[in-house]
């Protein structure tokens, strides 16, 4: 599900090259988020809880996507991974065994 649905009604903006208005961000804004999504599992319903909220399937999709690469990357031995699914990203970076607590 993706966080942005709402806001590609601000498309035009980014084509524009200028930001969009600040009521119209906050109106956009006001529909993103998990937080809205209200389950019923015992009647397997989902509402949408904000007005112009949308769910993205696609982003669900990429989201799978990206979680079985890494899965698939894993399992050829690979543990110093990154995946990026546009937005989505997903890793797998350990430091080495004699470099505990490093980070880079």
């Amino acid at each position: 599900m993706s966080r942005w649905a709402p806001s590609a009604s601000l498309a035009p903006c980014r084509r524009q090259k200028q930001l969009p208005a600040p009521e119209r961000l906050r109106a956009a804004l006001a529909g993103v988020g998990y937080q809205h999504l209200q389950l019923d599992a015992a009647g397997r319903k989902a509402r949408l809880g904000a007005a112009g909220m949308r769910l993205d399937f696609g982003a669900v999709a990429v989201g799978y996507a990206v979680d079985e690469a890494l899965t698939v990357l894993r399992q050829h031995g690979l543990t110093r991974v990154l995946v990026n699914g546009s937005v989505i990203w997903r890793s797998a970076i350990r430091p080495p065994a004699n470099q505990a607590g490093v980070s880079a």
